[in-house]
């Protein structure tokens, strides 16, 4: 398994021209550099449709907190 960060990116209607901007209701994200690091390392998402997106938040005094955000297409 793989962790990769990942931000969200807010649904931007006046790119929807094209195919990849369709779906109002899509995550849309961007890889982000790991921690401590300024590039994005190359990486290469092509077969990992299907995979789940997770959300994982670090809680104070409680461990961590995962949550299904989406699936990838």
């Amino acid at each position: 398994m793989t962790a990769v960060p990942v931000i969200k990116l807010e649904y931007d209607q006046s790119k929807s021209e094209g195919a990849f901007w369709s779906d109002p209701d899509a995550f849309y994200g961007r890889i982000m550099p790991f921690a401590g690091d300024s590039v994005v390392p190359p990486i290469d998402i092509r077969g990992m449709s299907g995979g789940p997106l997770l959300s994982i938040e670090r809680k104070p005094d409680k461990g961590f907190l995962y949550r299904l955000y989406g699936i990838q297409r």
